[in-house]
């Protein structure tokens, strides 16, 4: 990759980040440091274009930018059951003044909303729409606030991120961050949805709703531009009656351990590590550690629990024979039963029904392989391979225990995947046409072999699939 002064595991970069990193590549192609290939002159032309890279004669530092942009989806699904026609508009309203204050505003309005299971809000009339983005940001050269809704994608992970992913729904956040050379500081505050109470503590607790927080800190370390490595530490917290609690948004406080010292019984907190490593030109190895729980002892019967980790570990590899833009890559994920889940059902790691971390929940191991190439111009092919076995249940499933009915002499094991065991093997085949700086079509061809479909015990599912999609949008600048 050029882009290399992008912190490449704390995502989403903002347009300032990557304008500024294309603004040096360009500098070092002038100089004649860097000698890109035609394709990879096409590309970066391409980025240049869209984030708007501008000269220092350009620059516009003491303007007041006004940025309104749509985006527009029209994609086409088919199955062997049914074909499906989605609409899906992204509207964006950006105000920005001396490249240092930003406000940003975004709505989505999406058919395919409607289909979503998980979806928590409002559907009438075939569709359904909220506001996806709102925020301030300030961005100075060490430091950064941003106040209001974004994403968050925090990870290495090609097909998903472990602890923060783009597969939840935003999140309303304060996030404070500070940098210094090879060190990146990130203090987070989140305010989640309110959990819907059980009937049997609608009772107890005589309220309908608890109320839920995130808080998390997190260090990044970037060694020479080619390790890049992370610790993060998260907690959510909360409960009916329950409120914002400040001990759990200093930023320099051990989570865990101010849990321990009350019993453990006041959060969900989890631990996580990151990295991403390009050792040699045209190589990536990369990979995450999620700790939910561990037990070290087997002393008492709660220490049977077994333990609740996830992980991914990949690699890719590029320039495969020397064909020019030619990608393979092999990722393997496993996330075991619990993760992500609570004895106090309003600590999930959820958010709207979604889970915060990987998209496919727990209870689950997955290989994934890819082989991508640009024939051309704008113009890639794609191969992929998934084989997932996933084990019953979900993240919103109430809590099981069990280990309760076993003593530590017995000991207690469960066999991963936990459950009756859906094995899916998948192929597909994906083709990408850029061909225009606004606009890009995408199609890809499935097909399925499933055994135990929905865990049931012989029942299998064989089938293709397919999905063409037109994607076009536009933007404007306005100086003032």
């Amino acid at each position: 990759g050029f882009l290399t002064d992008l912190n490449v595991i704390q995502q989403p970069y903002t347009q300032g980040q990557i304008a500024n990193s294309l603004t040096k590549i360009n500098d070092q192609f002038q100089q004649g440091t860097l000698k890109p290939t035609f394709q990879d002159r096409w590309m970066l032309d391409l980025l240049a274009q869209e984030y708007k890279v501008r000269t220092k004669e350009e620059s516009t530092e003491q303007k007041l930018i006004m940025q309104p942009g749509i985006w527009a989806d029209q994609s086409i699904h088919y199955d062997a059951e049914d074909t499906k026609i989605y609409t899906g508009i992204r509207s964006q309203a950006g105000v920005g003044f001396a490249e240092k204050l930003c406000f940003y505003n975004g709505i989505r309005l999406d058919q395919a909303l409607v289909d979503d299971p998980n979806y928590a809000g409002r559907k009438w009339n075939g569709l359904a729409a909220y506001t996806e983005q709102a925020y301030l940001r300030y961005s100075a050269p060490r430091f950064e606030l941003t106040l209001g809704r974004d994403f968050l994608n925090w990870g290495s992970g090609r097909t998903g991120r472990l602890l923060f992913s783009d597969h939840a729904q935003p999140l309303d956040q304060l996030k404070i961050n500070f940098n210094y050379k090879a060190l990146s500081f990130t203090a987070l505050a989140v305010d989640l949805d309110q959990w819907e109470l059980s009937d049997s503590l609608v009772a107890e607790y005589r309220i309908k709703k608890a109320n839920r927080f995130l808080t998390s800190h997190r260090l990044t370390i970037n060694l020479f531009n080619t390790f890049y490595i992370g610790f993060t530490e998260a907690l959510v917290y909360g409960g009916p009656h329950s409120s914002w609690e400040l001990k759990y948004h200093n930023p320099l406080l051990y989570y865990h351990g101010e849990l321990l010292n009350h019993g453990g019984y006041d959060g969900n907190g989890l631990l996580y590590l990151d990295f991403d490593c390009y050792p040699w030109r045209n190589w990536q190895f990369y990979g995450e550690i999620l700790i939910d729980d561990f037990q070290l002892e087997k002393s008492e019967q709660v220490d049977l629990e077994p333990n609740q980790i996830g992980m991914i570990f990949g690699f890719r590899h590029a320039g495969i024979f020397g064909w020019q833009g030619s990608t393979i890559g092999l990722e393997y994920i496993r996330i075991a039963n619990r993760t992500y889940n609570s004895w106090q059902e309003w600590e999930k790691f959820v958010h709207f029904n979604k889970t915060i971390g990987y998209e496919l929940g727990n209870n689950f191991d997955r290989w994934n392989m890819i082989a991508d190439w640009w024939l051309m111009n704008g113009l890639q092919l794609g191969l992929e391979c998934d084989i997932i076995r996933k084990g019953e249940g979900s993240v919103l499933d109430p809590w099981d225990a069990p280990w309760e009915n076993f003593t530590v002499a017995q000991g207690y094991h469960e066999a991963f995947p936990y459950g009756v065991i859906e094995r899916s093997t998948i192929f597909t085949m994906k083709l990408k046409y850029h061909f225009a700086r606004t606009a890009i079509i995408e199609s890809q061809i499935s097909y399925r072999n499933i055994t135990n479909f929905f865990h049931i015990p012989g029942k299998d599912h064989q089938g293709w699939s397919g999905m063409i999609k037109l994607h076009w949008h536009w933007t404007t600048d306005c100086y003032y």
